[in-house]
């Protein structure tokens, strides 16, 4: 009998982790998305367009590029459209029925800016799911804020990592 000088090799192979999904509607649901995977940039926005626009100190903007997003509602004449202008690059949506702003395309930089505030939230902790992957990394336009936000986090005179750091708690 001949000796088995065979050997036998297993792998395991991890499968990797399916992407995040985040779903996220307008205030009467009329309208609704889904986006897959981490936003490019998570940050508190303190512009005054930003301020105007959603009538808040600042918001929490999320970046995802476009492949992420798509509608997920069946009413494709829910969605109330604004054209971009020279002075602003950015197609705005809203909800016709609530007037909700739901967020801009910019089709320069080929990114759907968004706000967290749409986003679906954890039933029994009422926080936004899987908050941990888009947790705001600064805040932007600083110099325009209309309060002081002492979190530790960078604060920048425009966009994080392209303008100048401000020395601020």
């Amino acid at each position: 009998m001949e000796a088995d000088n065979t050997t036998t090799t297993t792998t395991s192979t991890t499968p990797e982790p399916s992407p995040p999904v985040f779903e996220g509607s307008c205030f009467c649901r009329s309208l609704s998305w889904r986006l897959e995977g981490e936003p490019l940039i998570s940050i508190y926005c303190h512009c005054t367009i930003c301020q105007r626009m959603n009538g808040a100190a600042f918001v929490h903007g999320l970046h995802f590029p476009f492949s992420s997003f798509s509608w997920t509602h069946s009413n494709s004449d829910a969605v109330a459209i604004s054209q971009p202008t020279s002075s602003h690059p950015w197609v705005i949506y809203r909800c016709k029925t609530c007037h909700s702003y739901i967020g801009a395309t910019n089709s320069n930089s080929k990114v759907w800016s968004l706000k967290s505030a749409h986003l679906k939230r954890d039933p029994t902790t009422n926080l936004i799911k899987d908050f941990d992957k888009i947790k705001p990394t600064a805040h932007i336009f600083y110099k325009t804020r209309m309060l002081d936000v002492p979190d530790g986090l960078p604060k920048w005179d425009g966009y994080e990592n392209q303008s100048n750091r401000l020395d601020l708690p």
